[in-house]
């Protein structure tokens, strides 16, 4: 997979996902946060969002 996300959004996308972690682990929320918290990490370390894959795809269609 090719990277679609920058840097700089890589970064902030692993910074939040971690307080989001520790916010599951010291019980201040629900498991979405565990969810959402890991998959911004992932996200972060691999480089590749799905989201902006689905943006992409539909703002490239809507110009046609």
């Amino acid at each position: 997979m090719k990277c679609n996300i920058s840097q700089k959004d890589r970064v902030t996308r692993i910074g939040f996902g971690l307080l989001l972690l520790a916010a599951y682990f010291l019980s201040w929320s629900r498991d979405a946060f565990w969810i959402i918290g890991g998959i911004m990490i992932i996200e972060g370390m691999i480089g590749w969002c799905g989201m902006a894959t689905l943006v992409d795809y539909f703002n490239r269609n809507k110009n046609d």
